[in-house]
């Protein structure tokens, strides 16, 4: 079957990137296919009107996992959004530098297009018929932001190089003030490091709460990036020594019990406090200390086996709201 066949109108060039999750690369590439080839009314070259209800009834992701990935690709100088007033809820969307995307001269420059495979695609750049491309997604696992079917098989073999940036871009991340400043920024900041960094199999909920409880320790209730890290960092140390517990699965009951103790009972106190706890408490200690925690907070309080809401990051947003 040839390309004809397929009702294909051309085509768009991605840039190959790293990126913080797999859901944030999917939602870019679905943004640079939607946008625009050529201007049109209301809506230049490189733009897209869209809405993040629209998104995240295409994609299946929550709408809170959408703007959290929205939010990042901003950040990261990618993408910029404004409110589009004539559609109910929407947004403009423009891709950042999308000339420089779609310009194979652009590669060549940076060494990544070989001059055999600029010729052959050369004259294959034609408008598109549609300026807005249809989307076509599988469905993705709530929170964990993967897509099953095609899509999935499609970029699970990637390799991803470097960053793709203009010297405009990389001002703009210098001068960027990387912070966890919402429940969302959280949430995607713990993604990030269960990737790299995965602590046991201990649950996504159990960190998230965790780390949003020490941000709103602070009195600005936000936590820089940086330093959330080197929590990360140092309780995956813990984990890795082996003079805590014997097995992983051991010093994992003890980190559970620590962020949980912290999270339920001692959620005004900093992390150097569940550091004392982790490096005071035994594996058996862990186990039994647990199993009380459970019973005297009940199943509404329960943080890791259930995944159910402590209430306490709640509490404090209140308490913190100004």
């Amino acid at each position: 079957m040839g390309i004809s066949e397929y009702g294909t109108t051309g085509f768009f060039v991605l840039p190959r990137s790293s990126w913080r999750s797999k859901r944030d690369k999917l939602l870019f590439f679905d943004l640079v296919e939607q946008a625009n080839y050529k201007d049109t009314a209301g809506c230049k070259r490189g733009q897209l009107i869209t809405s993040t209800l629209q998104l995240s009834k295409d994609t299946g992701w929550t709408d809170k996992q959408i703007r959290g990935s929205l939010d990042h690709l901003k950040l990261q100088g990618l993408i910029s959004i404004e409110s589009f007033k004539d559609r109910k809820r929407g947004i403009r969307i423009t891709i950042m530098h999308y000339d420089q995307f779609q310009n194979l001269d652009f590669y060549t420059k940076k060494g990544e297009l070989k001059d055999e495979l600029k010729g052959e695609c050369e004259g294959e750049l034609a408008p598109l018929e549609k300026p807005l491309a249809p989307m076509v997604h599988g469905t993705s696992k709530e929170d964990e932001g993967e897509l099953k079917g095609e899509y999935k098989g499609e970029f699970e073999g990637d390799s991803l190089t470097t960053v793709l940036t203009t010297d405009k871009q990389q001002k703009e991340l210098k001068d960027l003030c990387e912070q966890l400043a919402s429940l969302e920024h959280v949430e995607s900041f713990v993604d990030s490091q269960m990737l790299v960094n995965p602590i046991s199999t201990l649950p996504r909920k159990l960190f998230t709460e965790y780390f949003n409880t020490i941000r709103l320790t602070r009195a600005t209730g936000r936590i820089a990036t940086s330093k959330a890290r080197k929590i990360w960092d140092k309780i995956l140390s813990y984990w890795q020594n082996k003079k805590l517990a014997d097995n992983p699965d051991g010093r994992a009951a003890i980190i559970l019990y620590a962020l949980s103790v912290h999270i339920m009972q001692h959620d005004d106190k900093p992390e150097e406090y569940t550091y004392g706890i982790i490096r005071r408490t035994t594996e058996y200690e862990a186990r039994q200390k647990m199993l009380k925690l459970r019973n005297q907070g009940g199943a509404s309080r329960e943080v890791a086996p259930t995944g159910t809401d402590s209430g306490r990051a709640e509490y404090h947003q209140k308490r913190r709201s100004f």
